[in-house]
């Protein structure tokens, strides 16, 4: 599977009250309005997006928890020291630059690194769930494409992880959800079909960004990025046409509905 397991006790015993408590938690969250790029003129979404691209390579070489790509959670076998993480910027910057933006990352964090990230969901909703191996490869190069496409930025972590659970499904033809599936899913059928829109949409020019593409055509992720493009070129796109104007409508609801809240 693409994600760690959680443990069989501990899904049937805690499971349901454990997303029930994320889910409260991510709502809590820093997650950005989709249009947060238009307070910064001087910025692009196609810098944004190869900005991902290049941190996804140091990610990927130094093989980091899949969690600290959503910058939730320090878990890994070997942490960097500062002058391994200062190569990467050709010496660019000093050891005291890169504490003074630990600080500011910190603080504007207000230090809750307990953030529930999209594989949180992503294990507790699928759970035992045996299925095809590519399934969970497929799933988590879904829910990877938040830091690349623009109408997923906003997205909450547990929308994001019910999506790709859903379209892996479809992509593998494992038609539905299953039983215990069915359980952990809150979201409705429309929201998930507006995310699912975005990831397939991203699909269709997703070599653009190499490293992200690459990462997922290896052989370790057994061709996951490969294999969703194949799909997406070989299906019927008219159904997903359809459903764009009002996904657009959608989102455009829930930012107004985010601004209000935060006024």
């Amino acid at each position: 599977m693409g994600w760690v397991l959680v443990n069989k006790k501990d899904y049937t015993e805690y499971g349901s009250a454990f997303l029930a408590y994320i889910r409260q938690h991510q709502m809590h969250s820093f997650i950005p309005r989709q249009n947060y790029m238009d307070a910064q003129p001087e910025l692009t979404w196609e810098m944004h997006g190869d900005l991902n691209d290049s941190l996804l390579e140091t990610h990927h070489t130094f093989e980091l928890h899949q969690e600290m790509w959503f910058l939730c959670k320090m878990e890994e076998t070997w942490t960097p020291p500062p002058g391994v993480l200062l190569a990467f910027t050709q010496r660019a910057y000093s050891p005291d630059h890169l504490k003074l933006a630990e600080a500011h990352i910190l603080q504007k964090l207000e230090w809750h690194l307990g953030f529930p990230s999209p594989t949180t969901f992503l294990a507790y909703i699928s759970g035992h769930d045996a299925q095809l191996p590519i399934y969970g490869h497929v799933a988590t190069y879904l829910i990877e494409m938040q830091g690349f496409e623009p109408q997923l930025v906003s997205t909450s972590p547990s929308l994001l992880a019910e999506t790709a659970i859903w379209l892996a499904r479809t992509i593998c033809e494992l038609k539905g959800w299953s039983a215990h599936l069915r359980d952990r899913v809150v979201h409705s059928q429309q929201e998930i079909i507006c995310t699912a829109n975005a990831m397939l949409n991203y699909s269709n020019g997703c070599a653009y960004h190499s490293r992200f593409f690459n990462k997922y055509a290896s052989m370790h992720f057994r061709n996951a990025s490969g294999f969703v493009q194949l799909w997406v070129m070989s299906s019927p796109r008219a159904e997903w046409a359809r459903t764009t104007k009002f996904c657009r409508e959608a989102r455009s609801q829930r930012d107004a509905s985010r601004i209000m809240c935060a006024n």
